[in-house]
């Protein structure tokens, strides 16, 4: 790698750790933001549809995510919702619990969330959901404003994300329109286009031959990721290259089991020892059918590379601490006999991973490995709704990754050895 390679890989590779540490930096702090939509429709209409009233045609395609409402005639009126934000799919079903706290019917709500899932005040004691219908001469203007306590400001981003798509939902409802799915469907488009700059960026950073290389095995790996999530029931998961970063495979929805989880964490590296098997297969081949001078060497060389940085990538993605593989297989583990501890443990690994690579005066992988830890210090304590591995789910995700680990280790030594006997 030349000296510019390295300068851009540093300046790349660190705003995106720079970005993903200000996103998941624990600071709960009080919020407040206000959106306004333009619906053109009466204010009877528009809280006919945004009352949740499953008996309602029309409230109840809107409210599609709603699997159940029960009111508890207290005072304030308790509403209990169990909500399916997976489009259908019925993974990760959620309890949301709130407090109507004000209601002028067609023209004010007032709500607060007082728990979700397990966890009570998510938002704080001084939450407030604020919805104001006001009839215009082009229908109803609305005017939501939310309050409360925010952990970080990517949850901050998020929830603005999340009641804009909902009032988008609402006002094409309202007009009569398509009804934008909960799920909303991704561009393949976008992703191939980072995909591809992500490509551009290793050719750039680290050379054309080992950045292609690099890139075809990133695809592998998250591919792996991504065929285990489909098998394991996941909708619509997406995958795509990050420029000077790597890669990334992303679930739309938490797992049904932890034993899913930790497949779905593994089949990258597992799905990509597969394939290492027959290039182990024709790097013994051709070593002992050339020698250095011959003119197969060039190919020789090209699939000792390929090897080792297969293997290499893989074997490092397998180290047991987040974000790697290795690590969310960890924590699927701990996690399906207790959440505290495997929140702890995680914590004193990623503390421990931080200092050694600032021993080893490695600032990227401090940083890269520093997102690991806010990860684990925003795990819940308490037990979670996936069911737990049993003693025969440990010990095959336990064998399984054993395996994988030795495939890899194999590949990335044999890889090395060769790539220095063809140099």
């Amino acid at each position: 790698m030349g000296e510019f390679g390295r300068t851009l890989l540093y300046i790349g590779a660190g705003a995106w750790i720079l970005a993903l540490v200000a996103m998941l930096l624990p600071v709960r702090r009080f919020h407040r933001f206000t959106i306004e939509w333009l619906i053109s429709a009466s204010p009877q209409r528009v809280w006919s549809i945004f009352d949740i009233d499953l008996n309602n045609p029309e409230s109840r395609a809107f409210h599609s995510y709603i699997v159940s409402k029960n009111e508890e005639k207290v005072n304030p009126t308790v509403i209990t919702t169990v909500c399916d934000m997976s489009g259908g799919a019925r993974i990760g079903l959620t309890k949301i619990r709130y407090e109507v706290l004000a209601v002028r019917t067609w023209e004010f709500a007032q709500t607060r969330t007082i728990e979700i899932g397990e966890r009570s005040f998510p938002f704080g004691q001084q939450h407030l959901e604020t919805t104001e219908l006001q009839p215009t001469g082009d229908g109803t203007r609305i005017k939501f404003t939310w309050q409360g306590e925010i952990n970080t400001l990517g949850q901050r981003l998020l929830l603005r994300r999340k009641y804009n798509q909902f009032f988008a939902r609402l006002k094409s409802s309202c007009e009569g329109k398509a009804i934008a799915p909960i799920v909303p469907r991704r561009k393949p488009l976008i992703s191939i286009a980072i995909s591809l700059i992500a490509i551009a960026s290793f050719g750039i950073a680290l050379g054309w031959v080992f950045g292609v290389i690099l890139s075809l095995a990133l695809v592998i790996h998250e591919f792996g990721h991504w065929l285990a999530m489909r098998l394991t029931g996941q909708p619509a998961p997406r995958a795509m290259l990050l420029p000077f970063l790597g890669g990334v495979t992303i679930a739309n929805h938490p797992h049904k089991t932890y034993f899913n989880d930790a497949f779905c964490a593994l089949m990258g590296a597992g799905f990509s020892a597969i394939l290492v098997l027959p290039l182990l297969f024709l790097m013994a081949w051709n070593y002992s059918s050339i020698g250095p001078s011959d003119a197969g060497h060039g190919m020789a060389s090209i699939i000792a590379m390929t090897t080792f940085i297969v293997g290499s990538l893989n074997l490092f993605q397998l180290l047991p601490f987040l974000p790697l593989d290795g690590g969310q297989v960890l924590r699927a583990i701990m996690q399906s006999f207790s959440a505290r501890w495997a929140k702890y443990i995680l914590l004193a690994i990623g503390a421990i991973a931080v200092a050694a690579c600032l021993y080893a005066e490695l600032p990227l992988m401090a940083g890269f490995v520093g997102i690991g830890v806010l990860q684990s210090w925003h795990m819940p304590i308490t037990a979670g709704t996936a069911r737990p591995m049993g003693g025969l789910g440990v010990a095959a995700i336990i064998g399984l990754f054993l395996l994988t680990a030795a495939i890899h280790t194999v590949a990335t030594g044999l890889g090395a050895v060769l790539m220095r006997q063809f140099e």
